[in-house]
């Protein structure tokens, strides 16, 4: 038991330590990459990718998801699936600030609409909005009304979508996001098109241009000039429209909107050498992969009646449009493989954190266990320990009792044999018998002390089969230590009879003392019975003892103490 409880404590702490390494890891890794997710987001998403995040606990796990969704804000990523949201969701309901609880619901509605489940959507979008408001967070307020009008312009809920752009717009400019409230005001004139509200449309797009041309943000202003380019288009004023176009086109990062834009304002208006020229620039980069392109360059050749390219560009643009329906279609088998490994390995992980709590818990009772049984044993040796020294003390007292009488009773002898001669006589019986109670209770003290009880339990063994002795180095040094406790004067006896004795003999005469029989005697030391009467004979000489009949060694030794 003593070597199973070291074993434990260390499996316990090993255990308990490597898990705190690793959280400790983690959390250095992801503060690392909060700290640089605005600046460097590529480099904050290496940071997280480099982590296994199968193996983070709930905390890290639900930081990991909320750096991924801030990050795919700046750099293009794949959503995350909902259920990951779910446990994100659950561990900030209870642990994050009233901030994160609304990011990590506004995360959860964007992997809602992902896997096309608009009602779900809507309501993880409500919530994030329910949160923000009442902390007064307008910023955040205003990102769950576009995402909610983004929704519904997806499901041509018109109407609602223009109020939740409108929403987004007003709190966006609470906020004092400018960038924000003019990418809201830009996405409201779109909608008001939408619906032939062309006033109101040209109303807020104006706003909204007024605005974004003070950010300094060549992003947000070629978008909204794309806006105002395509307005004036569906309006027929080609001339503003080609004006805001090309203004978009020297802007813009992503010049293929503007390009298709102006190309159709060519068409439209008849001017099919400017649209091919324009097409011709465009089309090598983008040949493979745009459906519009081809089917605008099916458009021209028929135009110009050359029917066979303008066959070849339109089953060109046909098989584009099979190959992104087909890869669509791929891509979310892919996803719901993706995600139900991801799920399958989540159930996995969650039986194997199960099967390491319940390892634990077990490590951890049985350790507790182990330290109450020793605890208790503990307790009860100190018990055993202090009845057997009151019992000795007992008996030392009873033996000095004892020897006090037998002097008185030998002063009273040496009395009455001047005096009495049977009153002597009595007095020797009485003295012989009160010397045989003192001789027995200083066996006594043998009998009942501690090495002599573990050497008769190892006397009842049988013998070793190598032929070793059963008395260890240890047992003797307990030996002699005990003999000389309870018989302080017992070295002094020897010494004075043989003063050259050496420690082997010198211990043979305490374990003597004992008073073992030959055969016990031969099995303790591991020698034959016969060796023990020659090592005790030879001793007897040493100390110049001649034993009296029917008087052992032990018997004479002890005494010779009394």
């Amino acid at each position: 038991m003593k070597h199973i409880l070291p074993f434990i404590l260390i499996v316990f702490l090993a255990t308990a330590a490597g898990c705190n390494r690793h959280g400790t890891y983690s959390q250095k890794i992801l503060s690392q990459a909060e700290q640089v997710a605005q600046s460097h987001p590529d480099s904050a998403y290496a940071l997280i990718q480099a982590l296994e995040r199968d193996t983070l606990g709930d905390e890290n796990f639900a930081r990991w998801c909320m750096l991924y969704g801030k990050l795919s804000y700046h750099i293009p990523l794949a959503p995350l699936p909902v259920f990951d949201w779910q446990d994100a969701v659950t561990w900030y309901g209870k642990h994050g600030t009233p901030e994160d609880q609304s990011h990590a619901k506004l995360f959860l509605g964007e992997a809602y609409a992902h896997e096309n489940q608009p009602d779900s959507a809507i309501k993880a979008y409500t919530d994030a909005f329910t949160l923000a408001g009442r902390h007064q967070d307008y910023n955040l307020m205003g990102y769950a009304c576009s995402h909610m009008g983004s929704l519904y312009e997806s499901q041509f809920y018109d109407s609602l979508s223009i109020e939740k752009f409108r929403q987004a717009g007003i709190y966006f400019q609470k906020a004092g996001n400018n960038r924000s409230y003019a990418c809201a005001l830009r996405d409201l004139a779109c909608q008001y098109f939408y619906t032939d509200s062309l006033d109101l449309a040209f109303k807020v797009i104006r706003k909204a241009d007024s605005i974004a041309s003070t950010l300094h943000d060549n992003e947000v202003y070629s978008s909204i000039l794309n806006a105002y380019g395509n307005l004036f288009l569906l309006e027929k004023d080609y001339m503003q429209a080609e004006t805001y176009l090309y203004q978009a086109l020297e802007l813009a990062k992503d010049t293929l909107p503007n390009y298709i834009s102006i190309i159709t304002m060519y068409m439209e208006t008849g001017a099919y050498p400017k649209a091919k020229k324009i097409l011709q620039k465009v089309y090598p980069k983008y040949a493979q992969t745009s459906y519009t392109l081809n089917l605008q360059y099916y458009q021209i050749a028929k135009e110009e009646q050359d029917y066979a390219q303008a066959l070849g560009y339109l089953e060109k643009s046909t098989d584009i449009y099979d190959s992104i329906v087909s890869t669509t279609n791929n891509s979310h088998i892919a996803a719901l493989e993706n995600r139900y490994n991801i799920l399958l390995l989540k159930n996995e992980n969650a039986e194997l954190k199960l099967k390491s709590l319940l390892t634990g818990t077990v490590l951890l009772t049985l350790f507790f266990c182990t330290v109450f049984i020793l605890y208790r044993q503990r307790q009860k040796s100190q018990k055993q320990i202090i009845r057997q020294q009151t019992e000795l003390n007992r008996l030392k007292a009873q033996a000095q009792t004892l020897s006090h009488e037998i002097e008185e009773k030998k002063a009273l002898l040496e009395d009455s044999k001047k005096k009495n001669i049977q009153q002597a006589e009595r007095l020797q019986i009485e003295i012989n018998l009160l010397n045989e109670k003192h001789l027995q209770l200083k066996r006594d003290f043998l009998t009942r002390s501690d090495i002599y009880k573990k050497l008769s339990k190892l006397a009842c063994q049988r013998p070793a089969i190598d032929g070793k002795p059963l008395l260890t180095k240890a047992l003797w040094k307990q030996l002699v230590q005990e003999v000389t406790e309870l018989y302080p004067g017992f070295k002094s006896y020897v010494l004075e009879r043989y003063p050259d004795i050496s420690e082997a003999e010198w211990n043979y005469c305490c374990f003597c003392l004992l008073g073992f029989d030959g055969n016990d005697s031969a099995k303790l030391l591991g020698i034959a019975p016969n060796s023990i009467y020659t090592k005790t004979f030879r001793l007897r000489q040493k100390l110049n003892i001649t034993l009296p009949p029917q008087t052992s060694l032990s018997d004479y030794l002890i005494r010779q103490l009394n």
